[in-house]
């Protein structure tokens, strides 16, 4: 029997997720990567798959077809049939065409190879990986799906030219701008947008996703929606000034300029009035202020006769000889709107409230975007359940409006009231090589069968998957129960990428080191316990368990969001070096709160953060996270070593800082002048403070250790992530 690998993947997610700093696009673009392996999956299934039978328990030898893989935006398939790949691959990727503008997904289908052999299966699916690269290359990216043209319209979102423009209710105020009226529905209820979709292909008795959208083809100018005049074809209409007859009779290129029709005020022409003072030319004549000395000029007022008699300093202002409209003194009189009555007869209050209640939606007018942005939009309701689903929020079916409305209002936070927004991203350490070496993981085991060579495969990368997902959860239950300031239901977290071994998240900020922290304890242990992955990584020697590594980057609500995860990937990248100086199955993570607005690149701040010529460096990133072993490289680079400090930073006694403000400042000013400023600076702090209250930021005795040829200290990394860590989960 001859079977075919077929190989479908995402490509560019970060960027089609992050491009915009709309959070509900950032919501419905995760959410329309994963119908690559969820709904378009099922659609191309249940096409071409034995019928009566679910597509996902379907098996090569019995039915014809056999999902290998489906997660994090891809797909890896067996068929017996090359057109049933084919047609699979045309399915998949003709409904993220017509449903997900934008998204750039490829589909390569591998030769026949004989059915039975572990070596050969393998081969089989790494060539067809190896085809998939190729196709991506010799095609176009998707944003040259959508020219445009100087004078078409940008989306406000994406910059890219706008397909439509999105309208808001006027009856839909912004959360949070007003309480709801009697017998009115809470904020959170209501929909923020209303409309319809303008996607091709959508069944018109499907419920319409919150968006009014017109397309810009077919909107009226404000000279379209005027009755035409004389009933003339709108290409027949007139210009504004093309209905207006000629003031003199002539053409319009022979009229006067405005000031050619007005009649001289003397009677004389224009060449023979006021004849030039001296008889000198213009340039050389000299104002009437010239002609005397500076210090005898005339102000322009000191000519004119006063009009009442009196000095100049006891005239009366242009005010303050006109009597009083309402016969109140000028404090006390009405400004211009309330003079005016109300053109609906209400009280002005009251038609200011009406005005707000009027306003769009999230205080914003109607919008231009293009066909990926309205794509995005209108996936967001359906992406709110399938984050219920992940976040264990929608145990039951009734539970889908609650969780609806508790995922809205933390997307609205995030969007609108957070002061500091996070991105954490996390990745499985070594995940590339450990699927890269299966095979001969297998082969050491004895597995010899193709069969249970796909079925263990398939386990691993559930399992990787599983571990992910309950890791996850498990954080989010730890911070349920220590509470957050926010005033959402649910702890201000939204999965953005939530599939494999990888992981982004978008947070409040005061949650995004200590969620990041769980995520790796929790993932890292429930790994080692999962049979299908701990058990079969336990047998390789340098692998022993996989762990993950996670970058966290704080910034203000308003940065560009695509540089914030950009730099929370070169902050994972930074954390890897944990495989190296520790194994792959420990975890770390670096962070970095972002403090300015420019271009953030880690690079540029590691530099700012070495002094002394580059003797000194004043972080101790990355921190490891679960156990660290007794590696030398560890010993002052443990997480438990950054809440220590932290702790002794945000200490209180009697109703104070122990450690003040002043003096945290005076710290961090020093270690940007140098190690022995620094360490000066601290013995300061420590004899005005005394040792026990200054122990916590010392290692052993100092703020500085040796790591290799430069000091480092992690009390800048205390100082940034203090705000971010309560004592409570420091101590």
């Amino acid at each position: 029997m001859d079977v075919y690998a077929v190989v479908l993947s995402t490509a560019g997610n970060q960027n089609y997720i992050f491009g915009s700093n709309k959070r509900r696009e950032n919501v419905g673009a995760s959410h329309l990567i994963t119908c690559v392996e969820g709904e378009w999956l099922d659609r191309a299934l249940a096409e071409v798959g034995a019928p009566g039978v679910d597509g996902r328990e379907q098996r090569v030898e019995e039915h014809g077809i056999e999902v290998v893989t489906a997660n994090a935006g891809g797909v890896t398939m067996l068929v017996r049939d090359e057109n049933v790949g084919r047609k699979v691959v045309g399915i998949i990727t003709g409904a993220a065409l017509r449903e997900a503008p934008g998204l750039d997904v490829c589909g390569a289908v591998s030769e026949a190879v004989t059915w039975g052999d572990t070596e050969v299966v393998a081969r089989c699916i790494a060539d067809a990986r190896e085809l998939l690269v190729v196709a991506r290359a010799g095609r176009r990216g998707p944003r040259l799906r959508f020219p445009g043209v100087p004078i078409a319209a940008r989306c406000g979102s994406s910059g890219l030219p706008a397909r439509g423009v999105v309208e808001f209710p006027e009856g839909g105020p912004p959360p949070g701008r007003r309480p709801p009226a009697a017998g009115e529905r809470p904020v959170e209820e209501q929909p923020l947008m209303q409309g319809r979709l303008l996607a091709e292909g959508r069944p018109p008795a499907e419920k319409q996703p919150s968006i009014k959208a017109r397309p810009l083809t077919k909107r009226q100018s404000p000279a379209e929606e005027r009755p035409p005049a004389e009933g003339q074809p709108l290409t027949e209409r007139q210009s504004p000034m093309e209905g207006r007859p000629p003031a003199d009779g002539r053409p319009l290129t022979e009229r006067q300029s405005p000031m050619e029709g007005r009649p001289p005020a003397d009677g004389r022409p224009l060449t023979e009035r006021r004849p030039p003072a001296e008889g000198r030319p213009l340039t050389e004549r000299q104002s009437p202020a010239e002609e005397r000395p500076l210090a005898e000029r005339q102000s322009p007022m000191e000519g004119r006769p006063p009009a009442d008699g009196r000095p100049l300093t006891e005239r009366q202002s242009p005010m303050e000889g006109r009597p009083p409209a309402d016969g109140r003194p000028l404090t006390e009189r009405q400004s211009p709107a309330e003079e005016r009555p109300p053109a609906d007869g209400r009280p002005l209050t009251e038609r200011r409230a009406l005005a707000e209640r009027r306003l769009p939606a999230e205080g914003r007018v109607p919008e231009a975007r293009s066909a990926p942005s309205l794509a995005k939009l209108h996936a967001f309701d359906r992406a709110l359940l399938r984050l219920a689903g992940k976040m264990g929020l929608c145990v039951e079916a009734d539970d889908e409006a609650v969780a609806r409305r508790k995922l809205s209002s933390i997307v609205d936070h995030l969007n609108h009231k957070a002061e500091w927004v996070a991105v954490v991203h996390a990745d499985g350490n070594g995940m590339g090589k450990v699927f890269e070496r299966f095979p001969s993981l297998m082969a050491a085991q004895g597995v010899r069968l193709a069969a249970d060579y796909v079925r263990r495969y398939r386990a691993l990368s559930e399992g990787v998957d599983e571990c992910a997902r309950d890791a996850f959860r498990s954080a989010l239950e730890k911070l349920r129960g220590a509470g957050w300031s926010a005033g959402t239901d649910e702890p201000p977290v939204l999965p953005l990428v939530l599939g494999g071994d990888d992981l982004t998240v978008v947070c409040d900020g005061e949650l995004a080191l200590r969620f990041a922290r769980d995520y790796l304890e929790g993932f890292t242990r429930l790994a080692g316990e999962h049979d299908a992955v701990g058990g079969v990584l336990e047998h390789v020697e340098d692998l022993r368990g996989l762990g993950a590594c996670a970058g966290v980057a704080i910034v203000k609500r308003a940065y560009p969001f695509h540089r914030a995860v950009h730099l929370a990937g070169e902050l994972t990248d930074e954390a890897k070096v944990v495989k190296k100086k520790l194994g792959q199955d420990r975890s770390a993570l670096s962070f970095q709160v972002l403090f300015e607005s420019a271009y953030a690149d880690l690079e540029r701040l590691r530099e700012q953060q070495t002094v002394d010529g580059g003797g000194t460096c004043l972080t101790g990133q990355p921190y490891v996270v679960g156990d660290g072993g007794d590696a030398e490289w560890a010993r002052h680079r443990h997480w438990r070593d950054l809440e220590r400090q932290v702790a002794a930073l945000t200490a209180r006694e009697d109703g104070g800082l122990v450690i003040s403000a002043a003096q945290a400042h005076e710290l961090r000013s020093a270690l940007f002048r140098g190690r022995e400023a620094a360490q000066s600076r601290f013995q300061v702090v420590s004899t005005w403070l005394g040792k026990d209250a200054v122990q916590g930021l010392a290692h052993d005795g100092s703020l500085f250790w040796q790591d290799g040829s430069t000091h480092r200290t992690g009390l800048l990394d205390a100082l940034n992530a203090a705000p971010f860590l309560r004592s409570k989960d420091a101590s």
